[in-house]
């Protein structure tokens, strides 16, 4: 079974602050960190969730640095900053 230092790494390297973009391939949602904790839940090894998350993110996901949403957020100028902001971007999402 998987030490919680272990699985607080994983969770904090592979987060979508540090690494990966919550949403991928047109707004699917990133599930890496819910995967892990399952893994970890059912007593997965490290090897295990380490192969997960790696298996996941290369399969699916986004670095925060590369890809489409990056060039969106560049095109847009910036990401929204205060709830003020959010409000006037929220449901207006196009594809």
């Amino acid at each position: 079974m998987a030490s919680k230092e272990f699985l607080n790494k994983i969770l904090a390297d592979n987060s979508v602050e540090a690494k990966y973009y919550m949403e991928y391939g047109r707004f699917l949602a990133n599930h890496l960190c819910h995967g892990v904790i399952a893994l970890y839940k059912l007593g997965a090894s490290e090897d295990k969730i380490a192969d997960f998350a790696k298996a996941y993110a290369a399969e699916k996901l986004e670095l925060r640095d590369q890809g489409p949403t990056q060039k969106a957020q560049d095109d847009r100028g910036s990401e929204a900053k205060s709830e003020k902001d959010i409000a006037a971007i929220f449901g207006k999402r196009t594809r």
